[in-house]
């Protein structure tokens, strides 16, 4: 009897997860559309009002008083989100509205960040909350964490697989959390269909040429994974340095945010408004295209480090897209081969080395350029993986290793 009443009090947790997952799908489906397309209309009224770019410095101090009235630094952030999807431990549910207007406001003044550090903060801090709602047991807490950071990362990007095991693979690298698989897949693709049928564009780069296969093309391969798994660390170490120095030199949180959106402001101009601004979406789509400028990954690890040391908010995974791109478009015009694969190559395996995550950095390539060339993007994130597995965007994700 009692295995029975064990096995029945098993389906219904089960029944239960599914219903929320559906639930934490649609409602992330729908704040992650709106986000998504918040962020696009920002960005066109940057673009055709260039003048807001002036308006860079204060608007670093108006985000740092913002958090600073509302105790949004003592939320924790995305480190706070991978903790409690370990662990279970709360998510306070204002970091959703936070993350939500600071990146919003972020990419209209034309700083360089992303919005997917926005979509783990919003996933996670409202699936816990709905987590909550429903009673669920404390110890599938962290399971709706991570339940939210794939609806949102879904909904936000239009990549369901990889947002499924990104959620899983990020908080602990080594160990893969499979009792959250089937919610996080329920709501990702809740939230996939949910934003798609709103109508926010899914993340789309292009169509690539992927190369014949042969031993000189595999060994060019493996040339641009490593390489690329460096400029990750690059890309890390920057932003820890960065926000080293700042804090030990300017310690004012004011000041250093007016200071930095001003250098931030001075290096637009100097090389050129715009480019580096916001997302950089546009130059992976010049890298796929195989036109990206030489230089253009470390103006983009530059644009980012400094937007996000003077407090701006948004993430760092998108930008990392858009180094890994240039990045490998300059590498593809070096080494002899069609720079829009390289450019895509690059994508994968920049991806992998800040954020530890071979698996999902596949999988996004195989989602966004297709199965044709999967063990190519196989290659170049284990060998990203190998080079870079020592450091992450993320100081509280965890690295398990034999």
């Amino acid at each position: 009897m009692n295995a029975i009443k064990e096995f029945l009090v098993d389906i219904w947790d089960s029944v239960l997860m599914i219903f929320i997952a559906i639930i934490v799908g649609l409602v992330l489906g729908v704040t992650g559309a709106y986000f998504s397309i918040a962020i696009t209309k920002v960005s066109q009224i940057r673009i055709a009002n260039p003048w807001i770019l002036f308006s860079l410095p204060v608007g670093a101090v108006i985000i740092c008083f913002f958090y600073r009235i509302t105790k949004g630094d003592d939320t924790g952030g995305t480190n706070r989100i991978l903790l409690s999807a370990e662990s279970g431990k709360k998510v306070p549910l204002r970091m959703a509205p936070l993350i939500f207007f600071s990146t919003i406001f972020s990419h209209l003044v034309g700083a360089s960040v992303g919005r997917e550090g926005a979509a783990l903060q919003l996933g996670g801090s409202i699936g816990y909350f709905l987590g909550k709602v429903f009673h669920v047991k404390k110890d599938d807490l962290g399971s709706m964490v991570m339940t939210g950071m794939s609806a949102a990362f879904s909904a936000l990007l239009g990549t369901p697989l990889t947002a499924t095991v990104f959620a899983m693979e990020l908080s602990s690298v080594g160990v893969m959390h499979y009792s959250s698989f089937l919610p996080c897949v329920i709501s990702a693709t809740t939230a996939a269909i949910t934003s798609k049928t709103i109508g926010a564009p899914a993340l789309s780069f292009g169509k690539i040429n992927i190369p014949r296969y042969s031993y000189g093309l595999i060994t060019k391969v493996l040339i641009i994974g490593v390489i690329c798994g460096f400029i990750a660390l690059l890309f890390c170490y920057s932003l820890e340095w960065s926000k080293e120095f700042f804090e030990k030199h300017i310690p004012n949180i004011y000041i250093r945010a007016f200071a930095g959106g001003s250098l931030l402001l001075g290096m637009t101009f100097v090389f050129g408004p715009q480019v580096y601004n916001g997302a950089g979406l546009n130059l992976i789509v010049d890298s796929i295209n195989g036109n990206s400028p030489d230089l253009s990954f470390l103006l983009k690890i530059l644009f980012t480090v400094v937007s996000i040391t003077a407090g701006y908010r948004g993430g760092e995974i998108v930008p990392s897209f858009v180094v890994g791109a240039t990045s490998g478009c300059l590498l593809g015009h070096l080494l002899g081969i069609d720079p829009g694969f390289a450019a895509a190559l690059g994508i994968g395996a920049v991806f992998c080395g800040v954020t530890n995550c071979p698996i999902s950095a596949s999988i996004f390539c195989f989602e966004l350029f297709g199965f044709k060339g999967a063990h190519y993007f196989l290659f170049v994130t284990a060998l990203s993986f190998v080079y870079s597995r020592s450091k992450s965007l993320y100081s509280s994700q965890k690295v398990f290793e034999k």
